[in-house]
């Protein structure tokens, strides 16, 4: 899973003063710092590993695993409001999904 390239289905949001604000195609959803940081990340081309990575150097964090499991649980609550997929793959725009870890 660490090698997944999750891509963002909009375009439509703002990172502000270390909050984002997606406008989904429900609702507008409010994210903290990190869900920001990985929305940001989130555009088919970055690995979840390196996204986890990125983010333990901004926060100084040595526990990847708690990361990667909020990274997780955030894909999956953006999955659900339909406006990610998982695992990009441009050449058959293909979608797995997680499973409970």
């Amino acid at each position: 899973m660490f090698e997944f390239k999750p891509c963002r289905k909009t375009e439509l949001y703002k990172i502000e003063n270390g909050k984002g604000y997606i406008i989904g195609f429900k609702s507008i959803i409010e994210l903290n710092e990190v869900a920001a940081i990985f929305w940001d990340m989130a555009n088919g081309k970055n690995t979840i590993a390196e996204i986890v990575d990125y983010i333990c150097e901004v926060y100084d964090v040595n526990n990847k695993h708690t990361v990667y499991n909020d990274i997780l649980s955030i894909m999956k609550q953006l999955s659900k409001e339909g406006i990610l997929v998982e695992n990009w793959d441009p050449l058959y725009k293909s979608k797995i999904i997680l499973k409970d870890v």
